[in-house]
Protein backbone atom coordinates (compact mmCIF):
# COMPACT_ATOMS: atom_id res chain seq x y z
CA UNK A 1 0.00 0.00 0.00
CA UNK A 2 3.26 2.14 0.49
CA UNK A 3 6.08 3.07 -1.48
CA UNK A 4 9.26 4.37 -0.48
CA UNK A 5 11.65 5.92 -2.78
CA UNK A 6 15.30 6.14 -1.07
CA UNK A 7 17.76 7.95 -3.66
CA UNK A 8 21.12 7.40 -2.76
CA UNK A 9 22.95 9.92 -4.91
CA UNK A 10 22.86 12.69 -7.30
CA UNK A 11 23.61 12.41 -11.34
CA UNK A 12 27.21 13.55 -12.26
CA UNK A 13 27.39 15.56 -14.88
CA UNK A 14 30.64 14.50 -16.87
CA UNK A 15 33.40 16.28 -18.21
CA UNK A 16 32.83 16.08 -21.68
CA UNK A 17 34.35 18.67 -24.20
CA UNK A 18 31.11 20.75 -25.60
CA UNK A 19 28.51 19.58 -22.71
CA UNK A 20 28.47 22.94 -21.24
CA UNK A 21 27.79 24.71 -24.48
CA UNK A 22 24.27 22.60 -25.57
CA UNK A 23 21.42 21.98 -22.54
CA UNK A 24 21.56 18.47 -21.28
CA UNK A 25 19.29 16.56 -19.19
CA UNK A 26 19.80 14.73 -15.96
CA UNK A 27 18.09 11.23 -14.40
CA UNK A 28 16.58 14.06 -12.01
CA UNK A 29 15.50 17.13 -15.00
CA UNK A 30 14.62 14.66 -17.68
CA UNK A 31 11.28 13.98 -15.91
CA UNK A 32 10.21 17.68 -16.62
CA UNK A 33 10.87 17.14 -20.19
CA UNK A 34 6.98 17.87 -22.18
CA UNK A 35 8.39 17.27 -25.69
CA UNK A 36 9.12 14.45 -27.58
CA UNK A 37 12.71 13.62 -27.97
CA UNK A 38 13.28 12.32 -31.53
CA UNK A 39 17.05 10.85 -30.59
CA UNK A 40 18.47 10.58 -26.79
CA UNK A 41 21.35 9.51 -25.81
CA UNK A 42 22.03 8.34 -22.41
CA UNK A 43 25.08 8.32 -20.91
CA UNK A 44 25.69 5.30 -17.55
CA UNK A 45 26.04 1.70 -16.87
CA UNK A 46 23.61 1.37 -14.06
CA UNK A 47 20.07 0.80 -13.51
CA UNK A 48 18.72 4.07 -13.75
CA UNK A 49 20.18 4.62 -16.90
CA UNK A 50 18.77 1.66 -18.51
CA UNK A 51 15.28 2.47 -17.29
CA UNK A 52 15.74 5.92 -18.64
CA UNK A 53 16.40 4.07 -21.84
CA UNK A 54 13.56 2.04 -21.61
CA UNK A 55 11.18 4.63 -20.92
CA UNK A 56 12.37 7.30 -23.69
CA UNK A 57 12.12 4.42 -26.38
CA UNK A 58 8.92 2.97 -25.53
CA UNK A 59 7.86 6.71 -25.84
CA UNK A 60 8.75 6.93 -28.88
CA UNK A 61 12.51 8.48 -28.87
CA UNK A 62 14.94 6.67 -31.07
CA UNK A 63 17.94 5.88 -27.88
CA UNK A 64 21.52 5.27 -27.95
CA UNK A 65 22.98 4.19 -24.62
CA UNK A 66 26.73 4.60 -24.04
CA UNK A 67 27.82 2.98 -20.88
CA UNK A 68 31.76 3.75 -19.99
CA UNK A 69 32.31 0.03 -18.38
CA UNK A 70 30.36 -3.55 -17.94
CA UNK A 71 26.47 -2.52 -17.94
CA UNK A 72 25.02 -2.96 -14.27
CA UNK A 73 28.02 -3.95 -12.50
CA UNK A 74 27.59 -6.24 -9.49
CA UNK A 75 24.00 -7.69 -10.92
CA UNK A 76 24.06 -11.23 -11.80
CA UNK A 77 25.55 -12.18 -15.06
CA UNK A 78 23.06 -13.92 -16.42
CA UNK A 79 19.96 -11.62 -15.62
CA UNK A 80 22.15 -8.81 -17.08
CA UNK A 81 22.21 -9.94 -20.35
CA UNK A 82 18.36 -11.20 -20.06
CA UNK A 83 17.57 -7.16 -19.47
CA UNK A 84 20.12 -6.30 -22.53
CA UNK A 85 18.90 -8.49 -24.76
CA UNK A 86 15.28 -7.44 -23.94
CA UNK A 87 16.39 -3.83 -24.06
CA UNK A 88 18.24 -4.14 -27.90
CA UNK A 89 14.94 -6.26 -29.12
CA UNK A 90 12.96 -3.04 -27.90
CA UNK A 91 15.02 -1.21 -30.49
CA UNK A 92 17.49 0.94 -27.98
CA UNK A 93 21.23 0.73 -29.65
CA UNK A 94 23.88 -0.40 -26.89
CA UNK A 95 27.25 1.24 -27.13
CA UNK A 96 29.53 -1.24 -24.78
CA UNK A 97 32.23 -0.12 -23.05
CA UNK A 98 32.18 3.52 -25.16
CA UNK A 99 32.84 7.00 -24.10
CA UNK A 100 31.58 10.49 -25.39
CA UNK A 101 34.59 12.03 -26.90
CA UNK A 102 32.70 15.40 -27.82
CA UNK A 103 29.59 17.18 -28.01
CA UNK A 104 28.93 19.82 -31.03
CA UNK A 105 26.02 21.91 -31.18
CA UNK A 106 24.14 21.75 -34.48
CA UNK A 107 21.49 24.10 -35.88
CA UNK A 108 18.91 20.91 -35.69
CA UNK A 109 20.04 18.69 -32.12
CA UNK A 110 23.89 18.15 -31.12
CA UNK A 111 26.40 16.36 -33.09
CA UNK A 112 28.30 13.19 -30.35
CA UNK A 113 31.26 11.78 -30.94
CA UNK A 114 31.18 8.45 -29.49
CA UNK A 115 34.23 6.28 -29.47
CA UNK A 116 33.81 2.29 -28.60
CA UNK A 117 37.05 -0.03 -28.65
CA UNK A 118 40.38 1.34 -29.46
CA UNK A 119 40.01 2.85 -32.59
CA UNK A 120 36.21 2.87 -33.47
CA UNK A 121 34.42 6.21 -33.87
CA UNK A 122 30.89 6.92 -34.74
CA UNK A 123 29.28 10.28 -35.14
CA UNK A 124 25.15 10.48 -33.79
CA UNK A 125 22.69 13.35 -34.21
CA UNK A 126 21.17 13.76 -30.55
Amino acid sequence: RRIVVAPTSRPVVPQIPGLADIPYFTAETVVHNSRKLSHLLVLGNGPVALELAQAHRRLGSDVTLVDPGPLLPGFDPELVEVALRRLREEGVTLLERGSVIAIRPRSQGDGVLVRTGERDEQALDV
